[in-house]
């Protein structure tokens, strides 16, 4: 091509190579559009999609519980979700690319989701098991989709983040201002949660978000707003009384720090520092075993029984050889009304109604089996080895140690309280989030 046919083509004067260029053009400022579009309506269904999670289950919902009892109803919100997941399906068109290929790497979840489908064959309440099974998946679809339409980890998190701060402002202008409606009778903090674990569980959660956030480099800008969201989050914490969640925020966090930034060494410095880990988690182990249990218990918390926890799980556990591989169907088990086997199990030796095992292992043991807590823990583990290996990218510093954070938390909270596999449980949520992020492939910001 001579110079003057070049300059022709660029400038767009010559007709062989000007509609060309311009169609190309055309195409990148279209794309780029597109981009922008998805993105800014991805944070909105995520900010609002957060913001319901959490916020669904407050005294003004009237449910009673982070499962409502089907015979009393709880349409509004299945209608509320359904009206999320409308909005979020144009966006799965617009970032078609990006949510193909998360989709591709979140087989784990798909196949935990699969079995509990399954499940409903068998199930001992299947309209009960259908209608959750329903409601956990359309979450998880539009957290999955939220996430991809946003599609940098910066704008994902930074949106999160804001989100959770907000709440933590309400939560404590209600405990402060409305005592009747953001205290237990006990004088512990709630804010706009049901109870205390479910409040501690949410200010933990927002203390290890913004603490591994600022870490990042779109993070470190917000130092001080940081500082002041987290202290925050913490007196919240503290006032709610949820030992659970006092003891797993700081360990999560360590626990995810000291891996993280022993991956960004190398590999083998990942390993030797997973290795360690496992050490200690042994020697502890075989205190405990030494000591007693019970013993260790009584040091830690004041109760053996943890409020009584001990003695539900020896009560539920004569029923798990029953269906040990497959359970008696997803959700099955709690608040299911007349048609559940609740009311033919409830123990009489508790003070307190149960509407949980108080261990998400075991809870997910009893309704989908042995097939579906191995599933479920798979979930789990590819959460965090995701997490953990997107912290040696050079553009996802701190996000690795963020999401694998608030997966060792999940991990933690199961031991008494229960969320894995939950569809509306904020912990189990937040899973998803972090995996979902973690399935993100890099942001291509020339396009």
């Amino acid at each position: 091509m001579a110079l003057s046919d070049w300059n022709s083509a660029v400038s767009g004067d010559d007709p062989r190579y000007g509609t060309a260029t311009a169609s190309g053009i055309d195409r990148r400022a279209s794309s780029r559009s597109r981009d922008d579009l998805a993105m800014a309506w991805g944070q909105v269904v995520l900010a609002a999609s957060l913001a319901y999670l959490i916020l669904q289950h407050s005294p003004l919902s009237g449910d009673g519980g982070e499962f409502a009892t089907e015979s009393s109803g709880n349409g509004t919100r299945q209608l509320v979700w359904m009206a999320l997941f409308a909005a979020s399906v144009p966006l799965a068109w617009l970032a078609r690319e990006r949510l193909r290929s998360a989709l591709l790497r979140l087989w784990p979840l798909w196949l935990a989701l699969a079995w509990c489908w399954t499940s409903v064959a068998w199930s001992a309440a299947p309209s009960v098991s259908v209608k959750r099974l329903v409601l956990a998946t359309i979450i998880v679809l539009v957290c999955v989709i939220a996430v991809s339409a946003v599609g940098r980890l910066s704008v994902v998190w930074r949106t999160i983040a804001l989100t959770l701060a907000g709440i933590v402002a309400i939560d404590i202008a209600v405990a402060l201002l409305v005592p009747s409606l953001g205290r237990a009778p006990d004088g512990s903090f709630v804010g706009m949660h049901t109870t205390k674990n479910t409040a501690g569980a949410f200010a933990s959660i927002t203390i290890l978000i913004w603490s591994c956030w600022m870490m990042t480099a779109a993070g470190a800008r917000w130092w001080r707003a940081s500082i002041i969201v987290c202290l925050c989050a913490l007196v919240f914490l503290a006032a709610t009384g949820s030992k659970t969640s006092l003891g797993a925020v700081g360990l999560s966090g360590a626990i995810a720090f000291f891996l993280g930034y022993s991956l960004r060494a190398g590999p083998l410095f990942g390993a030797l520092a997973a290795n360690l880990m496992l050490a200690g988690g042994a020697v502890v182990a075989l205190v405990v075993a030494l000591l007693s249990p019970r013993r260790v218990l009584l040091a830690l918390f004041g109760d053996a029984t943890l409020t009584g926890r001990t003695e539900l799980w020896a009560f539920l556990w004569q029923f798990i050889d029953r269906r040990f591989f497959t359970g008696i169907g997803y959700q099955a088990l709690w608040m299911t009304g007349s048609i559940g086997l609740l009311e033919r199990w409830q123990p009489t030796f508790l003070n307190w109604a149960i509407q949980q095992a108080h261990n998400g292992y075991l809870d997910v043991l009893l309704t989908v089996g042995a097939v579906g807590l191995a599933l479920g823990i798979l979930v789990l583990l590819s959460a965090l080895f995701m997490s953990l290996a997107m912290e040696r990218r050079s553009d996802a510093h701190g996000y690795g140690i963020l999401g694998a954070a608030l997966v060792i938390f999940a991990m933690f909270h199961n031991m008494t309280e229960s969320s894995l596999l939950r569809p509306d449980h904020m912990v189990w949520g937040m899973t998803v989030l972090a995996l979902a992020c973690a399935a993100l492939p890099r942001y291509d910001a020339s396009r």
